[in-house]
């Protein structure tokens, strides 16, 4: 959100008053405002990218939502509610995923959260006729770098260790804002031209990507 769109905002939650696009006549406005973010708003007050002052406006009552990997209890419900929803959508009936399958399901670190599982049981139940293949879900999250600890940087040199780790987080935040590279780069803190540049320097194929995807 621009500078100036936060001072709109802010006006909107101290005044409850506003005036539409285009219109002349202020009107007034009563709603609870909810709002998220999947950067530090601390952090992100000290850098100038939010205003200090919505900042402690919003903050009224605040909360953080635990990354997937730190909540792996909710794994298998939401693994079972995305089979139901796109057994729905593709008209299939697969039951669900057996235990060997799940453990590799929590094994992964799920860098991109609850919208990288949703996009892999996706791709599953396309891949999938009757029932959940393990080979097939092995090869889904073998190239996507996550482990149990959120981290695939493994063994080796330090420079290898380095672009592992930010592959992993460059393919996370892809993930996690549907493969839109502006998204991704704020998300990041690059421009979109040095978000190219690192994808092609740690070899991410974003066209092959979204089409995946």
């Amino acid at each position: 959100m621009t500078p100036a769109t936060q001072v709109k905002l802010l006006r909107v939650l101290q005044e409850r008053r506003f005036r539409r696009l285009g219109g002349r006549v202020e009107q007034s406005v009563d709603v609870r405002m909810i709002a998220a973010t999947n950067i530090d708003p601390v952090e992100a007050v000290k850098v100038g990218k939010l205003r200090e002052d919505l900042y402690y406006r919003l903050n009224v009552f605040a909360f953080r939502l635990p990354p997937l990997r730190e909540r792996k209890e909710d794994l298998a419900l939401l693994t079972q509610a995305f089979i139901n929803e796109f057994n729905q959508r593709n008209q299939k009936s697969i039951a669900g995923v057996d235990q060997q399958t799940m453990r590799m399901i929590e094994h992964y670190g799920w860098p991109g959260n609850v919208r990288e599982l949703r996009n892999v049981i996706e791709r599953l139940l396309l891949l999938t006729d009757d029932a959940v293949d393990e080979a097939v879900v092995r090869q889904l999250l073998s190239g996507r770098h996550g482990t149990g600890s959120g981290s695939g940087t493994g063994a080796g040199p330090l420079a290898d260790r380095v672009a592992a780790f930010e592959r992993e987080a460059v393919l996370g935040e892809l993930a996690a804002h549907g493969h839109r590279v502006a998204e991704t780069a704020r998300a990041l803190g690059l421009e979109r031209s040095h978000l190219y540049k690192k994808c092609q320097q740690l070899g991410i194929d974003l066209k092959s990507e979204r089409a995946e995807s």
